[in-house]
């Protein structure tokens, strides 16, 4: 009985071939005779309408044929097909998916369905794609996803098996058996181990097969289990890379996007999470994109229904408030089967006992990145076993490796594996944590010496003992000098303090000095501004002067980054005196550092009148400086300042200097070629731009936020100016996205002044998707912080004009003309005497379009008279056609429709010209 239905099975399985193979040959042979046939009778035909009718038979009969030769070819698929469900939430995947494609077809993998895979060039084995990353980051749902999609390549099967449980490995017979039996091998099942992967390789010889591996833990799993025929596909998951031997290679999965990751989480949650855009934001930043807890807390929030704890208002407040209070934070992320918690561990579970304590002592650092050497003083190893420990971690995903050339790879942790290497750091004794602090403070504090020393050698008779050759080469040798210092800015703030209570007066303000404008993502502002005071005190006790104005100017740094303009200035105002009062060699050069300082905060404030002035002074006290960094530097912020303030220069690109000229040059490039790209409606090379600055972050968080608020006017931009209608709504959302995240950024620093730009910027953007009163909202909260701030007026008057300008903007979407026009205008003459003419125009152009909603022509012709001159003069099309069309409203208005036609003609010219 089991042979006949053996013999059955296989005669069913011919014939379901031999049908797939008559459908291609239909699809290949058939379908061209049709058009050939038709082509012969229309020629033989005399009458036109004969011809024609000839013409649309043959090609009504062609496109009938092919989804009945689809429909076929569905009906003889797989006979065991155990696909894996198809994700529900996938998104931002689309370079992953095509990076499987290309692998797909180097490997020779089938690509079309009428297609008869061809024989590959390596045929010794079957496809194999290999995806490995860190627990929870979606190899799942890519590798399900994937499979869907190429499932009509292999119409004899579709195997899934895990390879392990909880990371225990599953017993290789086991798994075989379970493949025989989907493969309906009666009578073959439970034999010898060696009988059934023989027979196994027999069965899936001439078949075109596709298996699944999940959660492999060895590369030895995989062999046991790969198919003998040529034509099968095999697909593998697992945490760590276990294709390093194959000619293959794995594809390594990263967390997705922050737009990416609005999508998966808004989608589990419900649209209702887009109306929190500030708790949707910190619930993404505390999971770190993860796409398995942003699962999770998302199915939380929708099986709560709108329901929340006292004194929490919504469900989506107290989920980003109880996130906040880490570490522990994983626990709070579990609902069902979506346990992150459970997935790290279980890969941490893996590490022998070393490995575990060298994970768990990484959460003492206070840097976002670390070296390889870092565990030697930790764990009093030496550095060869320090990096063998770390290129574990790395290869077991419980770190990730930064690559940034030149330089060293540095390595980081993901948020909620820091979260995790805390909670169990709790656990450690005191006694071992103490010592192993101390003697990183005390590594790290000789590694700061070798620096100084490598930047000014003569500083060898000043500074205390020189460290080892070894601790030197570690000293930033490596990689550049203005990025080391940023990512070691929280241990170098460590290092100036226990330099200055060791007595170190010298090397306790010399390590003060390198510091300034940076932000790290995990130092408090009051203990850095504490170390920046203990630094001029050990200056003074030194009685070095150019200590204390250079200590001076590093602090005036930091709050200009911080954007604490009163004190900022106070603190440089404090510099200038004392530089200027002093005889020291480098005066003009300290001089030239203040201004600098100076004009990058009233630029930061938009108040371009003023920044322009300090950048003159400072670009005349570089001359005599050998230092070209410094004269880059100032070109780049005088350009960045003319634009904004001359309308001929606001298309200009005059960045023509290269990233390689230090990383602060580097920067501002970026950021300055993303505007001039911006303003050129060049979406794609602007926002290149700003993902290639933030790459170079290393931690600092003034960086993160001031992008992502960059990103954010772009894609409001694009919204506004450059996006097809249907698309529109998608650069908006983005704009949502991007705005919120960079006002959460500014909030964890914390900024005051950032955090109301960017809930400036958010308001524009709920207001461009029509959420007056969310906007109403945010614009009134920002202008009753800023004047909660207290800054003095000059500084207040660029923030206080650009509150007013999106309050009237606010106000005109409300239907309430009388109050917009009174903000409007108070904005523009503040704009006005800032120099800021392009916020000035764009002011007018509003004015004119109240004023002609109100019925006032004459004044609305005015205003927008003034706002077309200056868009001419800048060649802003864009903002010049949207003039145009306004204008000519007005003049058909007050009756003057030639006027009127020849405006609305040069509008037409100027949106044919940017469709080009």
């Amino acid at each position: 009985m089991r042979s006949f239905k053996r013999r059955r099975s296989a005669r069913a399985r011919r014939l379901r071939n031999g049908l797939l193979i008559a459908c291609k040959f239909f699809s290949r042979a058939v379908l061209p005779l049709t058009f050939a046939f038709a082509t012969r009778m229309a020629a033989k035909t005399q009458s036109a309408n004969a011809s024609l009718r000839w013409w649309i038979l043959a090609t009504t009969i062609s496109f009938l044929a092919i989804p009945v030769v689809e429909w076929l070819a569905r009906r003889t698929r797989a006979t065991v097909a155990e696909l894996p469900e198809r994700p529900h939430a996938f998104y931002g995947r689309e370079d992953d998916m095509r990076a499987l494609d290309a692998e797909y077809r180097a490997q020779g993998g089938a690509r079309h369905w009428w297609r008869l895979p061809k024989r590959r060039r390596h045929a010794r084995s079957p496809v194999r794609l290999y995806l490995h990353g860190q627990p929870g980051v979606g190899k799942g749902a890519l590798l399900a996803e994937y499979a869907h999609r190429i499932a009509r390549h292999y119409p004899h099967g579709v195997f899934r098996e895990p390879l392990s449980e909880g990371g225990v490995a599953r017993p290789p017979d086991e798994i075989l058996n379970s493949l025989l039996d989907k493969l309906k091998a009666n009578g073959f099942v439970n034999q010898t181990a060696a009988e059934n992967l023989e027979h196994f390789r027999k069965l899936t010889h001439s078949g075109r097969y596709l298996i699944i591996l999940e959660s492999a833990l060895s590369a030895n799993q995989i062999e046991e289990l790969m198919p003998d025929g040529l034509r099968c596909a095999v697909l593998v998951t697992s945490g760590r890379d276990i294709a390093e031997t194959t000619v293959t290679g794995s594809h390594l999965v990263k967390v997705p996007t922050t737009n990416a990751a609005w999508d998966i989480f808004c989608s589990v949650a419900g649209d209702a999470a887009r109306s929190h855009p500030e708790c949707v934001a910190e619930i993404i930043e505390l999971c770190g994109c993860l796409p398995l807890a942003l699962l999770a807390a998302a199915a939380q929030l929708a099986d709560r229904k709108g329901i929340a704890n006292p004194p929490y208002e919504d469900p989506y407040t107290e989920m980003a408030a109880t996130l906040r209070k880490g570490p522990g934070r994983l626990g709070q992320l579990n609902h069902g089967a979506m346990v992150p918690r459970q997935r790290i561990e279980a890969e941490y579970a893996r590490l022998g006992e070393l490995e575990r304590r060298a994970f768990r002592f990484l959460a003492l650092l206070e840097t976002e990145t670390f070296l390889p050497w870092v565990l030697s003083p930790l764990l009093e190893v030496t550095d060869a076993v320090s990096a063998n420990l770390i290129g574990r971690l790395a290869r077991a995903q419980l770190i990730e490796v930064v690559g940034q050339r030149p330089g060293p790879y540095r390595y980081t942790f993901h948020p909620l594996v820091r979260d995790l290497a805390h909670t169990l750091l709790m656990d450690e004794n005191a006694a071992d944590m103490e010592p192993a602090s101390a003697r990183f403070e005390e590594e790290f504090l000789a590694v700061a010496v070798g620096f100084l020393l490598r930047r000014r050698p003569l500083l060898v008779n000043v500074l205390p003992v020189p460290p080892t050759p070894e601790r030197m080469e570690m000293a930033g040798s490596a990689e550049p000098s203005q990025r080391w210092v940023r990512a070691e800015y929280a241990n170098l703030v460590r290092a100036s303090s226990a330099a200055h209570r060791q007595g170190e007066w010298a090397l306790s303000w010399r390590i003060a000095a390198l510091l300034g404008g940076c932000v790290p993502l995990r130092l408090a502002v009051p203990d850095a501004l504490e170390v920046f005071e203990l630094a001029h005190m050990a200056a003074v006790r030194d009685a070095a002067i150019d200590g204390e104005i250079e200590v001076l100017i590093a602090k005036g740094s930091y709050l200009v980054s911080t954007e604490d303009y009163n004190t900022s200035f106070e603190t440089l105002e404090e510099a200038m005196r004392q530089a200027l009062a002093s005889s020291v060699s480098k005066r003009s050069l300290l001089a030239a550092r203040i201004h600098r300082e100076m004009g990058l905060a009233w630029l930061q404030l938009g108040a371009y009148s003023n920044a322009l002035p300090q950048f003159s002074l400072a670009l005349s006290e570089f001359a005599g400086s050998n230092d070209p960094q410094d004269q880059r530097l100032i070109g780049i912020l005088s350009a960045e300042t003319e634009s904004a303030r001359r309308p001929e220069r606001w298309l200009d690109n005059p960045y023509t200097a290269s990233v390689a000229d230090g990383e602060v040059v580097a920067y501002r490039l970026h950021l300055g070629r993303s505007e001039a790209a911006r303003r050129a409606y060049r979406w794609e090379a602007a926002e290149k731009e700003l993902h290639e600055g933030l790459t170079s972050n290393l931690g600092d968080a003034r960086r993160r936020a001031s992008i992502q608020y960059r990103l954010a006017r772009l894609a409001l931009t694009r919204y506004r100016n450059g996006a097809p209608r249907r698309g529109r709504a998608a650069y908006a959302e983005q704009a949502i996205q991007y705005a919120a995240t960079s006002l959460l950024r500014f909030q964890y620093m914390p900024n005051p002044i950032g955090e109301i730009r960017a809930r400036c910027m958010l308001a524009s953007a709920l207001l461009a998707t029509g959420r007056t009163k969310d906007a109403l909202y945010h614009g009134e909260r920002a202008q009753g912080d800023l004047v909660k701030i207290g800054l003095k007026s000059e500084l207040a008057k660029p923030l206080f004009a650009r509150v007013g300008r999106l309050l009237g903007q606010v106000r005109l979407a409300d239907d309430d003309p009388g109050r917009a026009k009174d903000l409007i205008a108070e904005a523009a003459r503040r704009f006005k005497e800032l120099d800021d003419f392009r916020s000035y125009s764009e002011c007018k152009f509003l004015m004119g379009v109240i004023q002609y909603r109100s019925g006032d022509y004459i004044d609305a012709r005015l205003s927008l008279a003034g706002a077309h001159a200056y868009f001419a003069k800048s060649g802003d099309t864009v903002q010049l056609r949207s003039t145009l069309f306004a204008m000519a409203k007005v003049d058909y208005k007050i009756g003057k429709k030639l006027a009127a036609a020849d405006h609305f003609l040069e509008a037409m010219r100027h949106r044919r010209a940017v469709s080009r």
